[in-house]
């Protein structure tokens, strides 16, 4: 709802399962001066009303942590970082990789080694 670019009407979010990652497409080229670069450091958004009334009511914590969180959520469950890219002129691609034996190697390497 908050990256949503409603300008492009007759475009939806469109969630991709597969066995092997998680792919979600989202309306809207990045930002300001956002770049697939400083996306992880750098806030800017294309909505601040709908982020304020989404903080306020509790949905999200703050601005800015969204593509921190994900990128510390995939490393705690031992999977690669995300992948963001824009397909087109006109759309934010995330792709989440998962690999369940992968994953299952590394944490019992971790846990081994602690």
């Amino acid at each position: 709802m908050t990256h949503r670019d409603y300008s492009n009407t007759g475009e939806y979010i469109i969630v991709k399962l597969f066995d092997d990652r998680l792919e979600i497409l989202s309306p809207g080229k990045l930002s300001g001066f956002i770049t697939l670069e400083n996306m992880k450091t750098e806030r800017y958004s294309r909505n601040p009303q709908i982020a304020r009334v989404l903080t306020e009511f509790g949905i999200v914590r703050e601005l800015n942590e969204g593509v921190k969180r994900i990128y510390s959520e995939m490393q705690r469950f031992y999977l690669k970082d995300p992948i963001y890219s824009e397909p087109n002129q006109h759309s934010v691609l995330l792709v989440l990789d998962n690999n369940i034996v992968m994953r299952s190697k590394r944490k019992n390497e971790t846990m081994l080694k602690k």
